[in-house]
């Protein structure tokens, strides 16, 4: 090519004595021997004399690497431990097979305050109906169809558990002189709510007679025993939301007349007000299964869920009891839902241990 000479020294401009790319005369210029080359990896940050600002070196590109090839790539790549991975946000994170994301593994999950709550086993599911629909509360006009399924105002509650079978007050607790052997048939109950109330129903074939004569003692007569655990926490010990209440069947010194009121909480119950009614209708509920034309028991309640710590989307423990008194004085027998029977001897456990409830949750 033509040669560039500087007009005013002489010379040629662009001869470079050792090769390296910079030209005698830059060289100069910047300080460096233009017979020696530099190393190509050291960069120089001398002032450049036409500027006065370091020579900017760019920096050389790294060579691309392949985790398919490169032995120090690590393909299993710990979310738990690579902070540039956020399992919330990584599409190829499964929360449910990943253990760092599983609640019950992970130990910065406190299940007291975390919102997802824990799988529950309930043991009945209860419908929901209509405020329109709601039965009367007056201890009368509760009826059983051909099949010997509630009918009429409580056809649509719940008469059955989750396995499939029917809703019996069947265990025998306390056998002092039981008219009838473990699991027979001859009490049973049913539920339904409308989201501001629960709803209950009872029936209990007694053979013997009604007896009111205990005053206050509500379970040495003919009663029924209400047990509620507002939020399922199953304690052994009854708390703020642990709730027993007892309704005798009749009114004192009266002869199958309906009791309205006079219930009384057990002696571990809560303190907290729960707004409830019930009526009774002694022997002027259906046939009895024993014998035709022998009417049965009949307790109904409406309990009002907020009052009872009741969440509407949570399940709560529940329980009935039944007491039996044929004779005046103590009771004869008690009977449970949930209660487990006795074996050898009677037990009664549920006024002290909300823990032996039997759990529900509303549809």
């Amino acid at each position: 090519g033509s040669v560039i000479r500087d007009d005013a020294r002489g010379y040629d401009v662009n001869i470079d004595s050792d090769d390296d790319g910079v030209s005698n005369l830059q060289e100069r210029q910047q300080g460096t021997d233009p017979f020696s080359a530099a190393p190509a990896s050291a960069p120089s940050n001398e002032p450049d004399p036409n500027t006065g600002n370091a020579e900017e070196q760019d920096a050389l590109p790294e060579p691309a690497t392949n985790p398919a090839t490169d032995p120090t790539t690590d393909l299993e790549t710990d979310p738990a431990t690579d902070p540039t991975i956020n399992p919330a946000t990584d599409p190829t994170i499964n929360p449910a097979t990943d253990p760092t994301t599983d609640p019950a593994t992970d130990p910065t999950t406190d299940p007291a305050t975390d919102p997802t709550p824990a799988n529950v086993s309930v043991d009945v599911i209860v419908p929901r109906i209509a405020q329109a629909s709601a039965p009367q509360i007056d201890g009368q006009d509760v009826t059983l169809n051909a099949q010997g399924d509630f009918s009429g105002e409580w056809a649509a509650a719940v008469q059955s558990d989750n396995s499939g079978a029917p809703l019996l007050i069947d265990n025998l607790m306390i056998d002092i002189d039981s008219e009838a052997p473990d699991g027979t048939p001859y009490r049973r109950w049913a539920a339904m709510h409308d989201g501001i109330y629960l709803y209950v129903v009872a029936l209990v074939e007694d053979e013997g007679d009604r007896v009111r004569d205990s005053g206050t003692n509500l379970p040495q007569d003919d009663s029924l025993e209400l047990f509620i655990d507002g939020d399922n926490s199953k304690s052994t010990d009854y708390d703020t939301n642990d709730f027993h209440r007892i309704f005798p069947v009749q009114l004192a010194g009266a002869d199958k007349q309906s009791a309205t009121l006079g219930d009384i909480a057990g002696p571990y119950s809560s303190a907290a007000a729960l707004t409830l009614d019930f009526a009774t209708g002694p022997g002027i509920g259906p046939d009895g299964i024993r014998q035709a034309r022998f009417e049965q028991d009949v307790y109904e309640l409406r309990i009002e869920l907020s009052s009872a710590g009741i969440d509407p989307d949570t399940a709560f423990g529940f329980e009935l009891q039944v007491n039996d008194d044929d004779n005046g004085g103590l009771r004869d027998s008690k009977w449970g839902w949930k209660h487990p029977s006795r074996i050898d001897s009677d037990v009664d456990g549920t006024f002290t241990n909300p823990s032996l409830m039997g759990t529900l949750k509303l549809e």
